[in-house]
């Protein structure tokens, strides 16, 4: 059973100067429906990541036995984060003799 799962990231294909950060098994998110993937919110913060600066990651899992052998090494340009909203707005039901219970936030 994975009870890690360790990352090695770097802005070089060969891993010179590479990070590297281990997560626990519980961290990532399993999608359902999806063959077994996980998803998890790849964002850290010493160092930060550089939006348009190219990345290389490889990963691997660890359990009680030993670390497996590393994934392919995928390559990805973060973006940054959003842009803030323009405008937004909150609406919900003006008059209801049943308790309002739902509102719609939108934005642009």
């Amino acid at each position: 059973q994975i009870s890690r799962f360790l990352v090695h990231y770097d802005t070089s294909e060969d891993f010179s100067s590479a990070i590297e950060l281990i997560f626990e098994s519980t961290q990532p998110e399993k999608l359902a429906e999806s063959g077994g993937k996980y998803i998890f919110d790849f964002a850290p913060t010493d160092p930060p990541l550089i939006p348009g600066s190219k990345y290389f990651l490889k990963m691997s899992a660890m359990n009680t036995i030993g670390t497996g052998v590393f994934s392919k090494t995928k390559s990805f340009v973060p973006s940054g984060p959003p842009d803030p909203p323009i405008f937004s707005s909150l609406s919900t039901l003006e008059f209801s003799k049943s308790p309002i219970t739902e509102a719609t936030v939108s934005w642009m």
